[in-house]
């Protein structure tokens, strides 16, 4: 049966695109700009904090100045490019370093060098999905999600590099 319901909302730069605390979205649509682009999306009550970070092997060093965390709290995290490739996105646990670094433990080993973006936010919030699209690729991409789709227990917010604008469709 097809759901006839299904409502959109569209921003087109960073910041909260769907206001309700919980929603399912269904699908996406991306544009791009000249430049290669990224977009990650959170369920989330607050903007997600910028911070760097760096991968040796399996294991993540994220920097943030006094971040406040402690071991064992789950975060969901988004990262950028960095010199050597792209850490994986995902919710996760934490180990405290210091005061002003965590660690995350990998499933991939890589080699990314220090000082490259992430975004992150704290339980009970969370990262959703994240998509990169192309150089020069300027056309609305639609992104359907399958199955049940994807449930978000918080407010949608987007995180965009060089995207010119998203629409997220939801029900």
């Amino acid at each position: 049966m097809m759901q006839t319901d299904v409502k959109s909302a569209y921003l087109n730069q960073t910041g909260f695109i769907l206001g309700s605390n919980r929603s399912r979205i269904k699908g996406i649509a991306v544009q791009g700009s000249a430049s290669a682009g990224q977009i990650d999306v959170f369920a989330t009550s607050v903007a997600p904090t910028a911070a760097t970070y760096g991968q040796a092997g399996s294991v993540i060093t994220v920097t943030s100045v006094a971040h406040g965390l402690s071991t064992g709290t789950q975060i969901g995290i988004a990262y950028s490019a960095g010199t050597g490739g792209t850490a994986m996105c995902g919710n996760t646990t934490i180990t405290r370093t210091g005061a002003d670094t965590f660690t995350i433990a990998c499933i991939n080993s890589f080699t990314i060098t220090a000082g490259a973006a992430c975004r992150y936010v704290v339980e009970p919030n969370g990262w959703l999905m994240t998509f990169t699209v192309a150089a020069g690729d300027t056309f609305n991409n639609y992104l359907p999600l399958p199955g049940e789709c994807i449930l978000a227990n918080n407010r949608v917010y987007c995180t965009m590099t060089n995207v010119s604008s998203t629409t997220i469709f939801y029900g």
